[in-house]
């Protein structure tokens, strides 16, 4: 059996900030890139413009 929710993991309505909740996204989609790459290809340190981006298309 395979049960399959709609549930967002982030609930925008949480955050007061709408930029808060775009950089929090970055972070997440971040760590769950570096968990599927290599250690030499992992990144760190400050959120790109790329990154910050990404994040606010995946809302809109």
């Amino acid at each position: 059996m395979t049960v399959q929710t709609t549930e967002e993991p982030l609930h925008p309505g949480r955050y007061g900030d709408i930029e808060k909740l775009f950089r929090i996204s970055a972070y997440c989609r971040r760590f769950a890139k570096n968990c599927r790459s290599s250690v030499s290809e992992r990144h760190g340190g400050n959120l790109t413009a790329w990154e910050l981006h990404e994040a606010e298309e995946m809302w809109v």
